[in-house]
Order: C-alpha cells, then sequence, then structure tokens
C-alpha cells in the first residue's frame, strides 16, 4: 500500500522502551518513519528518525503546558513532513503522545492510531488536577483507534471514556529468533534469583529485598541479582544495608540487553515484585518477564495489572498479592525447593510466551489493524471545493 505510518513519540528512546524500537523494526508492509522532539539515545536506528529544526519555535503553548500540546510551529512543519513524505497513518506511542500529535494528524487529515503502554492509562488521567483524564476523553473523541496491552488496561481505558469500539488489546511481542529455550539446571552450591526492572515505585523492588532478607535467613546459598538503575537506588541501597544483604544481593546498575541476557542465563529464578505506585503508576506487563518466560525460567510475580493474563499461577509460575512480602518469600522458598518442577513451568511459560506474545505474531496483528484503519479512512467520499454530493445536486431546489 502506497504511504508510509509515522510513528510518533516526543523523546525517542529511554532504556526501557526497546519494545517500541523492536515494534518499528519487526514493520514488513509498511514503511516507517520516526518523528520526535528529542532524539535521546544515540543509537544507530536502521529507519529514519526526524526532528523539528530549532527554526519551528517550540512557543508559549508547549512552555505552558510543559511539551504536552503543540505549538502552532510544529504543528505547520509537522504537516508540511507528512506531506512531503506521504504519510497516510499516525501511530502515537503513549496516549500522552497522542495528545501531543493529534493536532498535527487532525490539521493534516491524517487518522491517528494511539499505543497505550502503563502511566498514560494509570498515573497521567490523576495528574493536574484531573486535568489529564479530560485531555484523554478529547483524544479519545479525535483518534481512530486505541490500542492496550492487556485486557485490564483495555477495560481502564474504557472507564476513562473510550467508546469500546474504538479500543482493541494488542499484546506486546518479543524477538524469539535466537532465544533459545534454555531451563534452569539445579546447582548445589547456589540459586539465583534474578529481577530486571529500573528503580521506581511501581517496580516493588524494596518488597523484593524484605522478602529476600527472609530467605537468606533460611537459605546460605540463595543470591538475589537486580538489574537496573532509576531513582530509588539509594533508597534501595539503604534498604539492602539495613538487611545486611550486602553480598547476597547484587546491584548491577544498567545493562545493555545482551548483558541482561547473560544474567537470565546464569539465574534459575526470575522474580517480577511489581505494584501499584503512590500516584496511581502501574505497569502494562512488564517486557522483562516475557524474556524471562521465553528463556525458560520459572517466575514469580504479583497479581498486578496485566500480569495474571501472562502468568498462569501454579503452571508457569507463582503469583502473590502485591507488597506481601511473607507470600513473596514463601514463593520464592518453595520454588528453591521444587527444583524438580522448574522445566515443566518453564516450558508452560514458553508455549505462552510462542503463542501470544511473538514479535513477528504481534507486528502482524498491528499492521492488519493499520491496514483497516487506512481502508476506512481512503473510502471516505472527498468533496473538492465547489463541488456537491450527487445526491445532493439531484435535489430540488429549495
Amino acid at each position: 500500500m502506497k504511504g508510509c505510518v509515522a510513528q510518533c513519540k516526543r523523546f525517542w528512546l529511554s532504556e526501557t522502551e526497546t519494545a517500541i524500537d523492536r515494534h518499528v523494526r519487526a514493520l514488513r508492509r509498511h514503511a516507517a518513519i520516526v518523528f520526535a522532539q528529542q532524539r535521546r539515545l544515540r543509537a544507530d536506528y536502521p529507519y529514519p528518525v526526524l526532528t523539528p529544526p530549532s527554526r519551528a519555535s517550540r512557543g508559549l503553548i508547549e512552555w505552558l503546558t510543559k511539551g504536552r500540546l503543540m505549538s502552532p510551529a510544529v504543528r505547520d512543519w509537522h504537516c508540511l513532513e507528512f506531506l512531503c513524505r506521504d504519510v497516510r497513518l499516525v501511530h502515537a506511542h503513549f496516549a500522552t503522545d497522542g495528545i501531543f500529535y493529534s493536532r498535527a494528524a487532525e490539521t493534516a487529515d491524517v487518522p491517528m492510531l494511539v499505543s497505550c503502554h502503563g502511566h498514560d492509562v494509570y498515573r497521567f488521567p490523576k495528574l493536574l488536577g484531573g486535568l489529564g483524564s479530560r485531555m484523554l476523553r478529547r483524544l479519545f473523541s479525535r483518534v481512530a483507534m486505541i490500542t492496550a496491552v492487556s485486557e485490564h488496561m483495555r477495560r481502564a481505558i474504557i472507564s476513562l471514556g473510550c467508546p469500546p469500539d474504538k479500543v482493541r488489546t494488542v499484546r506486546v511481542g518479543i524477538d524469539l529468533t535466537g532465544r533459545e529455550f534454555r531451563p534452569p539446571t539445579p546447582n548445589p552450591l547456589r540459586i539465583r534469583i534474578a529481577c530486571v526492572a529500573g528503580l521506581r515505585p511501581k517496580k516493588g523492588i524494596p518488597y523484593l529485598i524484605e522478602a529476600f532478607g527472609k530467605v537468606a535467613a533460611e537459605r546460605q546459598d540463595a543470591e538475589l541479582v537486580i538489574v537496573g538503575d532509576g531513582p530509588m537506588r539509594s533508597k534501595i541501597e539503604y534498604c539492602i544495608e539495613r538487611n545486611r544483604l550486602w553480598g547476597k544481593v547484587v546491584l548491577t546498575g544498567a545493562l545493555r540487553p545482551d548483558e541482561v541476557m547473560r544474567v537470565l542465563d546464569t539465574a534459575h529464578i526470575y522474580a517480577q515484585p511489581s505494584v501499584t505506585a503512590p500516584d496511581g503508576d502501574r505497569e502494562g506487563i512488564p517486557a522483562t518477564l516475557m524474556e524471562a518466560m521465553a528463556r525458560g525460567l520459572p517466575v514469580i510475580a504479583t497479581r498486578h495489572s496485566g500480569i495474571p493474563e501472562l502468568v498462569e499461577d501454579g503452571v508457569s509460575g507463582i503469583l502473590v498479592d502485591e507488597r506481601d512480602g511473607s507470600a513473596l518469600a514463601e514463593a520464592m522458598l518453595t520454588l528453591m525447593e521444587r527444583s524438580r518442577d522448574w522445566e515443566t513451568m518453564a516450558q508452560a511459560g514458553r508455549a505462552f510466551i510462542e503463542r501470544e506474545h511473538d514479535l513477528t505474531k504481534q507486528t502482524a496483528v498491528i499492521e492488519d489493524l493499520y491496514d483497516e484503519l487506512l481502508t476506512v479512512h481512503d473510502s471516505a467520499v472527498v468533496i473538492p471545493i465547489g463541488q456537491v454530493r450527487p445526491d445532493e445536486a439531484s435535489r430540488p431546489a429549495a
């Protein structure tokens, strides 16, 4: 199909948004071009990333709204680029970015698809005294379609005022190419539990450390490796110190994707203790949890957001309630003692990932949605200026 799809996000990209990069790289039937206000990571992307020139002033509107609304100058620049590059559809990643790019898409008469991921649904609506919720309702009325990464998120979007027929669940895909299925082998000297997460409130890392303290008191062979960095690092370091767990808990900081895979290769159990943050922020479904299951690790996670749609309790892992340190510790001890069940759980997890979260399959789903939206938009009747519809021309004059 002629034309291309503009992939839009104000900041392209943070270290934790690799799923969006994977999506763009995996597109096959639709050419992609990225529009961003700022390019954060200086990676060599295999697709063009366009940012407005400095002469396209951000203006007072963007300054007053802290970048949530687009200035007229930047909007005009986008409209011209959309026209020159034959952009037929705008795909905004995160509803907050959809709000920003909706002005340009509407002015250029290009349909918009918005993919929601987490904080844009769970935290943003409560910001600015409820203004975030009103901004989302306006966005819902203007876009062609919204996607959610889980049924839990889909229901939350509908509760915010989006018409149900405008919301589809499209699950995040991970690249299984070269992802060898490698269930862990019990080690008589050490059992390593791994967690890959940004150090921020919704990840629940302090609860994991507190729970691991109980595990370490019973099992001298237990080790916890936490991969990631973030604003809570000092608090987490204090938590490790308070529980006297230095030497038992390893904080690696942020690692490259290949380094993360090496950590998973040496782990026996994966833990994802996500919680609802004080400001309402929640996960979508953590991609790192999918990666661990694809690799062959039995997992422990919380009944949080869309996670129960990924992990089947007692089949591919163990689910516990949020902030329940005792249950989290018990789950870790149970899995450590039941190493004979690791491979069975790992097989169930891998099978589910292959069925529901394979990148190739999920990319085909989103590209089918592109085709659907483009067909609807292209079939609309366009009336040139000065002409009337055929049915109106046959009507007698009043």
